[in-house]
């Protein structure tokens, strides 16, 4: 299948992920490098992609998130060899469902210049090599997680690419400037946990504070928030332990994204309580209201139900009304 097929069929696509945390789980050794497993423990890698294949993974993304040169140097791998390997493995584990196989791009692990030492060429050279190398191993598409590497971008270099002069390069720059500010809520959200939606990454924001905080968290602090399963808080702790994840944090950190919560708790007015908002309200927006219940220790659900404390109700309640007075 075509991947404009995958999307004329379907709204949605699955992907496959949290590789490293898999190949720890199914023993690779400590401080070794997760890219090198299609050399290590092929069938380890394989059995894994052909395990998400199964759980109906419609994308399976090759071993190669860190497979550029920089991080290769001194393996005696180079980066075709390694991006060959790992596609070849996802490929094998692809082939019984018909799942799609992508090369998956992440961060160089360096900053740029002036910030490091990594030339904007070199960057581009490095990207490059790994492309052309996904492509003859015979990828299906590419998926590029690089966050970081955006906030490394230079207005100059940007007004230099084909459709985009100084003013677009300007207003790129600005967008990605305003973004820095984000509540650590919004950070946590994109981080992308397992489990882990806008509710939940508002919680973890509003209980730890700081990334820092929330980075070394238990099992027995998580599953204590209202809400946080086992299930769940695993995946957080799980998360913060793979090394490469601990790594983008420490580089959007460095490049200046917010990792502190802005959202000050105003206090335990409302806890354990669940309000539910209908209609509209006199002099706040829903949003606003939301906001203002969860600082004061509340939660706002979307449905009413037995759990439901309160109701609050503005012009317009409609069936959310009708329902909290039937019970």
């Amino acid at each position: 299948m075509k991947l404009e097929e995958l999307f004329d069929r379907r709204h949605f696509v699955l992907l496959d992920g949290g590789m490293g945390t898999q190949l720890q789980q199914r023993g690779l050794a400590p401080g070794a490098l997760p890219e090198l497993a299609a050399f290590t423990m092929p069938e380890t890698l394989t059995a894994i992609h052909r395990d998400y294949a199964r759980a109906g993974a419609d994308i399976l993304l090759a071993n190669t998130f860190g497979a550029n040169e920089g991080k290769l140097a001194d393996t005696g791998y180079t980066v075709a060899e390694t991006v060959a390997a790992s596609i070849a493995c996802a490929r094998a584990a692809a082939a019984e469902t018909g799942a799609l196989v992508a090369l998956d791009i992440g961060p160089l692990g360096e900053l740029l210049a002036p910030a490091g030492s990594l030339g904007f060429e070199e960057a581009v050279a490095r990207f490059a090599s790994v492309v052309r190398a996904g492509t003859a191993a015979g990828a299906d598409l590419i998926v590029i997680e690089t966050m970081t590497d955006l906030y490394e971008l230079k207005e100059e270099e940007v007004a230099k690419l084909d459709r985009m002069g100084k003013k677009s390069a300007a207003n790129l720059m600005a967008s990605l400037e305003r973004s820095k500010q984000n509540d650590l809520s919004r950070v946590i959200f994109a981080l992308g946990i397992p489990e882990v939606g806008e509710k939940m990454a508002a919680l973890l924001a509003q209980q730890f504070g700081t990334m820092e905080k929330l980075s070394w968290a238990t099992l027995e602090e998580l599953t204590a928030i209202d809400g946080f399963g086992e299930v769940v808080a695993q995946n957080i702790v799980s998360f913060f332990l793979e090394e490469r994840n601990r790594r983008q944090i420490e580089r959007l950190a460095q490049v200046g994204i917010n990792m502190e919560s802005k959202k000050v708790k105003a206090g335990d007015t409302f806890a354990g309580m669940t309000f539910v908002l209908t209609g509209t309200l006199p002099t706040l927006k829903r949003s606003e209201a939301k906001e203002l219940i969860e600082s004061l220790g509340g939660k706002v659900s979307s449905s009413v139900s037995k759990k439901t404390s309160y109701v609050v109700a503005g012009e317009e309640a409609g069936s959310k009304l009708d329902k909290a007075n039937e019970l």
